[in-house]
């Protein structure tokens, strides 16, 4: 106990300097707004892997192999190792950005919370190897083989994984930032955030449950009731002697046609449904990634990955091009920014032709047609 404070002295020393810098960086890197900045990201990301890996990775690579034997690192390779680790970081920020954007973005999307936490989930790893490895608790330093130590770190972060994601839904940041970020404004952040929306489900009649219904069709729904262009009716005319109304006249427009929403989605065209356009019909696609069914296919896949964006954004583009209204619901924050970024890129022509040959009558919800 008596050294604790030396410790904690040299730890600020040799650690909390350096890592006050990064905080300060990612701090300038939120007010540019420098991750929402897609062009931006397409010109950072290529240098930023070659210095992390092609700088920075030898020399943390040499640090490594010194680290396992017994041979002395040379003299001025701890400084170097200390010099390029900001090269490693941008390596590692870069590789994550590129993934967030490409075909395994679902794939890394389960991290984000974690990320979002990083500073209290730190903190969190640094309370357990205090308990596990030093005199505060079981003193098992120098005691724990190399598996064990491997198996004691995956099952932390599996567990910070988890645990990150249940509590950003409740709360608007982690413990250590919620205190950070009160530090840095002088003001108090918001501890809580509102109850989230559920996730996208419809109900039996193909409408959204989070979504006020009215009362259930009197008849089947089919293509020629959910598509009736019947005029409004006529105003009566006024009686002898009315001054006449001043009014500005009508336009024609989209407030004049009408609107149906239908399963839509790569394997579910609805070619001849969405031909009712030209009588000034709106299509909304109420399932436009097709509930996930779509996804991993071979195509859609390519051609994300020429675009370098996830295949949902192919998906949501393809539907944007084709003029179809999209209504996309997700929980995940990095789901739903992603589901947004999608007008920096446009589908080639030979991008629509091949989705398009998608169609194989893949219906993810009720047929209205002969739903009773």
């Amino acid at each position: 106990m008596a050294a604790a404070p030396h410790y904690m002295l040299q730890i600020w020393q040799f650690q909390g300097v350096p890592a006050l810098g990064m905080f300060l960086n990612g701090y300038a890197a939120g007010k540019r707004k420098v991750f929402e900045d897609p062009d931006l990201l397409r010109r950072w990301t290529p240098p930023a892997l070659a210095l992390g890996f092609g700088v920075g990775a030898p020399v943390s690579l040499a640090s490594f192999v010194y680290s396992m034997v017994d041979t002395p690192p040379p003299a001025l390779l701890p400084t170097l190792q200390v010099l390029i680790n900001p090269l490693m970081t941008l390596g590692y920020i870069a590789v994550l950005i590129r993934l967030s954007r490409s075909a395994y973005a679902g794939a890394v999307a389960p991290l984000a919370p974690a990320g979002r936490m990083a500073a209290s989930n730190y903190t969190g790893q640094s309370v357990v190897c205090m308990l596990i490895y030093s005199g505060y608790g079981l003193a098992l330093a120098g005691k724990v083989p190399t598996a064990g130590i491997m198996a004691i770190a995956t099952a932390t972060f599996a567990a910070q994984v988890w645990l990150s994601a249940r509590w950003l839904r409740r709360h608007a940041y982690g413990p250590v930032e919620w205190v950070l970020r009160a530090a840095t404004n002088l003001s108090v952040p918001p501890w809580r955030t509102p109850a989230d929306v559920e996730p996208e489900s419809t109900d039996r009649r193909g409408g959204n449950r989070n979504l006020p219904d009215g009362p259930p069709p009197a008849e089947p729904a089919t293509l020629r009731s959910m598509t009736s262009t019947r005029p409004p009716q006529e105003k009566p005319p006024p009686p002898p002697g009315t001054p006449p109304e001043h009014s500005a006249p009508t336009q024609p427009g989209p407030s004049t046609g009408r609107l149906v929403g239908v399963d839509l989605a790569q394997g579910m065209l609805q070619t001849a449904l969405r031909a009712f356009a030209e009588h000034g019909i709106a299509t909304e696609a109420w399932s436009p990634l097709a509930q996930g069914a779509v996804l991993n296919d071979g195509a859609i896949v390519r051609i994300a990955e020429t675009h370098s964006v996830t295949s949902a954004q192919v998906v949501l583009r393809w539907h944007l091009q084709n003029g179809t209204i999209v209504i996309r619901k997700s929980v995940t924050p990095d789901r739903i920014r992603l589901n947004l970024d999608i007008f920096d890129f446009q589908l080639t022509e030979a991008d629509m032709t091949a989705l398009a040959g998608l169609d194989r009558d893949l219906r993810t919800g009720p047929d209205l047609d002969t739903l009773n």
